[in-house]
Parts: structure tokens; sequence; C-alpha cells
């Protein structure tokens, strides 16, 4: 499609610089500015590199619509790479990227999690229950250790060995090849090549371990590798090695910090706003009072707790933007995206806009009870972002959120270490509290 409409506006940025400095400290206050001056379509420069936004619900509806004929996923395409895979759910694109998603999307759905939730809750209040009263709590790295096993036992029924391998896999990628804060030769120094061989075998033992027990040989429940063992690609053919690595790892670097900061960024405003800890706690207690561990049905039933978890992610989103790549040229609101350009797709931008959430930066957990149902539009409510690529474990990972904030209320009064601490968000693989963030247990709460 050939296009005479003008090139978007280009939000104003600091000599030679540009927005460099704003991108890599506050992107989500930089596409929020840009829209509110701007509209739903402008250019951003950040030295030598140039992006189109698209924001606002006119953009998610045009990306929810047309998304997947314009936009190419390219970013983590380093991410594949270094998995020795073309199978990365995330840097596909096309027939290939939806036959995937039909491939994955039983075993990633809610219905997974269902007969693990004793587990879940088992563990989690173990967790709560290490922690001694007047205890200071780096409640980041804890909620990652503890999500990396729940995931491993839910999604591929067995724990994994090392958090910090995972850690260091996706961070160091990040760095150098994605956000480029850091040199490439991270890439060739131990602590990096060590993770990545480490994580490559633990992807080779699961595969194996699947194969020399398949479900209902014995006790292990049937999970998404014994669905792509019954898998073919689009060609007919079973499916290759790359594909089950892809798989695995890829598994706990979508799921890993979005579940862990996300339950963080819950903890912060049930501290921060103690009616709305206290409605929840009230909720829970009810909950678990009746059965312990309450089912998959009574967490879907919890108001107050579904309420909380969807007014964190539509204030405390993980992800700010999703970046993408124009196939071709095309127009949108009267002006050209050029083909090979790189566009970022602010998807939450409504998600602080007035006309959509009357008092946009208050908590409010009302605004999903009825009669209010503010999310409930097209476009207005987007954490898991839109189009083809929404977030496949979306339902997966919010109703584990629920189950370890549940627990974690039922068992553990928390404060802040730091009584005057203010949120402050950082960027890294994904938005998340910076290091200061950290909780003391006032009390254990039940039994």
């Amino acid at each position: 499609m050939t296009t005479d409409a003008p090139l978007p506006p280009l939000l104003e940025g600091r000599p030679l610089l540009g927005s460099a400095i704003e991108m890599g400290r506050a992107p989500l206050k930089l596409l929020l500015a840009g829209y509110e001056q701007l509209g739903p379509i402008f250019r951003v420069r950040a030295l030598h590199r140039r992006f189109t936004v698209l924001a606002g619900v006119e953009a998610n509806r045009f990306v929810a619509k047309l998304g997947d004929g314009l936009l190419a996923e390219p970013d983590y395409r380093p991410f594949a790479e270094e998995m020795d895979t073309r199978s990365f759910i995330l840097a596909m694109d096309g027939p290939r990227h939806a036959h995937m998603r039909k491939l994955l999307k039983r075993g990633f759905s809610p219905g997974s999690i269902v007969e693990h939730i004793p587990y879940l809750v088992r563990t989690t209040r173990a967790l709560a229950r290490s922690w001694q009263p007047g205890e200071v709590i780096d409640i980041i790295p804890a909620l990652r250790e503890l999500v990396t096993r729940q995931l491993g036992v839910s999604l591929m029924n067995r724990e994994p060995s090392s958090v910090g391998d995972m850690q260091t896999f996706i961070s160091t990628i990040m760095k150098t090849r994605i956000l480029g804060t850091r040199p490439s030769v991270m890439l060739k120094l131990p602590p990096y090549t060590g993770a990545k061989a480490r994580l490559h075998a633990l992807s080779d033992q699961v595969v194996r371990e699947h194969r020399e027990q398949r479900a209902g040989a014995g006790e292990r429940a049937r999970d998404f590798i014994d669905d792509l063992f019954d898998a073919v690609d689009l060609d007919g053919q079973p499916l290759a090695e790359d594909v089950f690595r892809a798989v695995v790892i890829g598994t706990f670097l979508a799921g890993l910090d979005t579940v862990a900061i996300t339950t963080s960024f819950v903890l912060y405003n049930l501290v921060r706003y103690p009616s709305a800890r206290d409605r929840l706690a009230a909720e829970v207690d009810a909950l678990f009072d009746a059965a312990d561990p309450p089912s998959v049905d009574d967490f879907k039933r919890a108001s107050v707790l579904r309420a909380v978890v969807l007014e964190t992610l539509r204030l405390n989103p993980v992800i700010a933007f999703v970046s993408r790549e124009a196939k071709r040229d095309f127009e949108f609101a009267g002006y050209r995206v050029e083909g090979g350009s790189k566009v970022l797709v602010a998807s939450v931008v409504p998600h602080f806009r007035a006309e959509h959430y009357p008092a946009p930066a208050r908590f409010d957990i009302d605004r999903y009870i009825a009669p209010r149902r503010e999310h409930r539009r097209p476009g207005v409510y987007t954490p898991y972002g839109v189009g083809p690529h929404t977030c496949l474990g979306a339902g997966f990972g919010e109703l584990q959120v629920m189950v370890l904030v549940a627990t974690l209320v039922r068992y553990a009064q928390l404060e802040f270490a730091d009584p005057d601490y203010t949120l402050q968000i950082i960027l890294e693989a994904a938005r998340r509290p910076d290091k200061h963030f950290k909780l003391r247990l006032v009390s254990w709460r039940s039994a």
C-alpha cells in the first residue's frame, strides 16, 4: 500500500540526544506526554534510533484489527538466537505464530493450574512462614524464586534448578542485544555462557524425562510438552527439537518477571492503601475459613481479590509498550508509517486517561465491580497487549497472581521496611519497583 500521507509529528526532545534519557528512565511518562501533545500517532527520536508510536484507544483497536498484517515482531529475535531456535513464540509472526499459539493454548490456559492450586497455596504459605516477625524482606527476589518453582511444577511437572541462571540469561540479552546499555562482550563471559549452557541442559532434561514417562503412564498429569509430542508443524511433520527448547525456556522467560513483579506491585498497593487491604483480608479470610485451600472457583468468585489485581495491572503495568516493525507502508489517523520502521505500540496509555478511568492516578478497586466495570470497553484495558500477540498465558498468570496474593494476605501482615518509601519504577526486562522496595513482616495472621 502506497500513501501520500505525511509522516507523524515528531515529539520534541533534547539537542543530539532527542528523548534518549526519557526513554531509558521513564518511557511510560514520555509516551503519555506524547499522546497528550500530539495524539494517537507520533515519532520519537532517541540518539540515532527512530520510533513511530501508536497510542490510545484508537491505536489499540487499529492494532487489534489489522496489526497482524502490518506489524512484525522484531525485538525478541535475540532471545530466539541465543536459544538456537527459530521457534520462540515471542519472535514469530504470521501463520507459524498462529499455529504455535494453537498448539500451546490448552497447556497455557487457566485450566492447567487448577489441579496445582493446593501446591501454589502450600508453597506460598511456606514462604510466608519462613519469615520472622520484624524481618525485612527483599520481596522481588523471594517472589521470583517462588514463582519459578510454581511455573515449573504447574506447567511442566518439574521444579527448575536455578532461578539465578534464568535471571542472568534474561538480563544479559536485554542489556546487550535489545536495550544496548552493555557491551556485547558480556555474551562471551563465563557468567552468561555458563547460565545459557545450564538452561539448555535443563530444557533437554525436562524433555527427556517427559519422553521416558509419558503422561498417563504414571502419576504425572498431561502438560504442554505432551501436547507438543503429539503435534505436527505446518507441513505435517513432527516438531523439531528446537521447538521444545524454545517452549521450555520461553515459559520461564515470559512468566517469571510478569507474575513476580505484578505480585510485588499488588503488595505495594495493599500496604499503601490500607482500606483496600482490609477489604481484601476480610474476603480472603472468609475463603480460607470455608476451605483450605480454596478451590479455583472460590478464587474466581472473589470479587475484591480480582479487582485488586486488575487495578494493579492498570495502574502498574509490567510492560509499558511493545516494539514492532512495520512490514510495509501503511496509514493510521491521517499519517504515514514507513515500511521497515520501528513501531512502539503503547497499549496502556488509555489506563491513565480520565475519559476512561475517572481520577486515573487513584487506586480504586471499585472500578471493576458492578455497576461501574470501567474496563469493559474495547481498547481501554490492555495490560497484556493487543492483537495477535496478546499474552497467551494471561489467564494462567492472572490466576497465579490471585492465589499468591490471597495466600500472602491470609498468612502475613506486611508493612514497608522504610515507612517513608515512595514507589520508584526502574526498567529492566520489565517495569518494576526499585531496589529500595522492601517489606517487613509485622506478624503472622493465621495458624
